[in-house]
């Protein structure tokens, strides 16, 4: 995995733990080190621009931490899939 920063490892790690059937589709298309590479590299930008707009680096993290780690399989199984309220 070239090219990784801290933030790309910890984007890496949640991947494999909480997606793992993605981790293993990116793997086998080889795909997995330029989706983790455009998400650090996306996260990294937003980071700066948000601390440079006045936010703590923990600050700006809260706010884009639903963006780089993306909710575990059993929660939303399909990304981009929304839930449906339960109605009676």
């Amino acid at each position: 995995m070239d090219g990784l920063n801290s933030l790309g490892w910890q984007i890496h790690d949640h991947l494999k733990q909480y997606r793992p059937k993605m981790f293993r589709s990116l793997k086998a298309e080889g795909r997995l080190n330029r989706y983790v590479l455009d998400l650090q590299t996306s996260a990294d930008r937003q980071l700066t621009n948000l601390e440079h707009q006045g936010l703590y680096p923990h600050e700006a993290m809260e706010l884009i931490q639903d963006q780089i780690f993306p909710p575990s399989e059993e929660d939303v199984p399909i990304l981009g899939e929304t839930i449906q309220p339960y109605q009676d």
